[in-house]
């Protein structure tokens, strides 16, 4: 069975991250490398254990930064539909949490500025579609917030939610 529009818009979202975000073109990090999902890393910071798993793999970048992130979809709004295709209305909302420890690729910077350069890239990945494909009718930010975590290790931590519009037919998730 297919996906639903709520499930294709969460792996469109980590897609384009994935793809996108990598410390290259006019990126300023490499967050999309590194995906876990539905972690919040302020109540939740990545340990010096799992960074040096996820680094393992000898990519040549690791040395100049190390970012991750997650995504999670915790809400959805309904709003009735109307007409004769009796579309329903969703509000879809998404969190995006990222966090970057060390310099960011060829520069130096303190965690609070890692975390504002991660923003960047997370909305500038969003500009890239903001109907992800044509399965939203668009995408919108909600807020964003970002800190500094004092754990093992200090890492600058960024926040961003999203209001995602979508709409399917009246009571078929699969169907737009």
């Amino acid at each position: 069975m297919a996906d639903s529009i709520r499930q294709q818009i969460f792996s469109a979202i980590k897609a384009r991250f994935a793809g996108v975000i990598i410390g290259q073109q006019s990126y300023q990090t490499n967050i999309g490398r590194n995906f876990f999902a539905w972690r919040d890393f302020e109540h939740s910071p990545v340990t010096k254990d799992e960074i040096d798993a996820i680094n393992a793999d000898g990519r040549e970048e690791v040395e100049k930064v190390f970012a991750c992130h997650s995504i999670a979809d915790p809400d959805c709004e309904w709003t009735p539909g109307n007409g004769p295709l009796m579309r329903e209305s969703w509000t879809l909302t998404v969190q995006v949490y990222a966090a970057c420890i060390g310099p960011v690729p060829n520069e130096t910077g303190s965690p609070d500025e890692n975390a504002r350069k991660i923003l960047a890239d997370i909305y500038q990945a969003i500009g890239v579609d903001r109907k992800w494909g044509g399965l939203a009718d668009n995408t919108f930010p909600v807020r964003d917030k970002i800190g500094v975590v004092h754990a093992e290790h200090r890492w600058g931590v960024a926040t961003v939610t999203l209001a995602i519009h979508f709409r399917n037919r009246h009571f078929a998730p699969f169907q737009q």
